[in-house]
């Protein structure tokens, strides 16, 4: 469909581990989501957490529990990457000229917003699961078919679970669907 993002995605993962490094950046709120995944090792529901599940289990299946792993890096750059994906698959839906299309990868893929897959932060998992929501509620309304919609549904509840701002956004869509 785009086969010029290929290469955007491409030089984009080559480039910005040059500039960043390999290895995730830690942030103020980085240790508390790591302290929460460090619990799902021994009973994560015996106590209370001030984070919700979704990012720290991220965290918990990279190993990055402790210090901040490649793998970490990785999965959220395929998080952002899928995010510009899906943007600009949505976009082809109005059939812009190429060039429209290019600058908004590149600008997509551009340092300041790809730099959150670079960090210990729940931006880039929530970005993708927010885009797919989207992408789900549009498919829905033009196929008609109730599985976009449960889709949506489900991207939008994890999250809110990765990231607990977005909860409100459910009510917000929902009151949407009835109106």
């Amino acid at each position: 469909m785009l086969p010029w993002l290929g290469l955007v995605l491409g030089l984009s993962a080559l480039l910005y581990p040059l500039w960043w490094g390999i290895h995730p950046t830690m942030r103020v709120d980085t240790p508390s989501y790591q302290e929460v995944a460090r619990a799902f090792g021994h009973g994560w529901g015996s106590s209370l957490h001030e984070r919700t599940p979704g990012y720290p289990l991220i965290l918990w299946l990279t190993g990055s529990t402790r210090s901040l792993t490649v793998a970490l890096t990785v999965v959220q750059f395929i998080c952002h990457g899928a995010a510009v994906w899906m943007t600009l698959a949505l976009l082809q839906r109005f059939n812009p000229p190429r060039w429209v299309s290019v600058t908004v990868a590149v600008a997509l893929m551009s340092p300041p917003l790809t730099e959150k897959a670079f960090t210990g932060l729940t931006e880039a998992v929530t970005e993708v699961l927010r885009v797919a929501a989207v992408v789900g509620f549009v498919r829905w309304r033009e196929a008609d078919h109730r599985g976009w919609a449960v889709a949506s549904g489900l991207a939008l509840g994890a999250a809110a679970m990765v990231r607990p701002t977005y909860q409100v956004f459910a009510v917000l869509v929902a009151a949407v669907l009835v109106w």
